[in-house]
């Protein structure tokens, strides 16, 4: 690999609020942050858009995003491709647009990671979400993303002699992180 550094960068920024949107569905809600970063981008035009998603043709029941979201947008005629990488889509997503740029095969590439999973209630949300695990040897087992998420963490606590409460600050420290944030996940009510 050629070790030279370029410079890529990150020209624009669009999001929507985190939250549960019930009155837009999926391609409404990545048409939102996508019109933003593009608006923010002033005027650069993407030659291809990754989209970071994990649940949407099961939780939304809708497939083939790269070409709905670049017609929704306006951007018909670029390619467009859907990441998979369980709960890490958004962050695969974003370094392939990143790897585009560097490698030269574009000059501009617009990124874009969304979820709507909040529609589905119930015992089918986990079913949904234990996608991102091993099916054979772990969600056949009925394990579920937060039960393996406890299990990992007490044998973390085991392994390393750890004390439970060294953790109990963590929540603390997001908030304040948080709160400048103008969109924040998490608002102290």
């Amino acid at each position: 690999m050629d070790t030279k550094q370029a410079d890529v960068v990150i020209a624009g920024v669009g999001q929507i609020p985190v939250g549960e949107h019930w009155d837009a569905t999926l391609r409404q809600m990545a048409a939102g942050a996508i019109l933003a970063a593009l608006k923010d981008a002033e005027g650069l035009q993407p030659q291809v858009m990754y989209i970071g998603n994990m649940l949407a043709a099961t939780a939304s029941r809708q497939a083939n995003l790269g070409a709905l979201l670049t017609d929704d947008v306006g951007l018909a005629g670029i390619e467009g491709v859907t990441v998979e990488a369980a709960d890490a889509s958004g962050g695969a997503a974003l370094r392939s647009g990143y790897l585009a740029v560097l490698s030269g095969a574009v000059d501009v590439a617009l990124v874009v990671g969304v979820e709507k999973w909040t529609d589905v209630i119930g015992p089918e949300s986990e079913t949904f979400l234990s996608q991102m695990l091993d099916a054979d040897f772990e969600a056949a087992q009925g394990l579920t993303p937060l039960s393996l998420a406890g299990l990992l963490f007490h044998r973390y606590l085991q392994e390393y002699d750890a004390d439970h409460k060294a953790f109990a600050g963590f929540p603390e420290v997001r908030m304040p992180t948080a709160r400048p944030t103008p969109m924040p996940c998490s608002k102290r009510r």
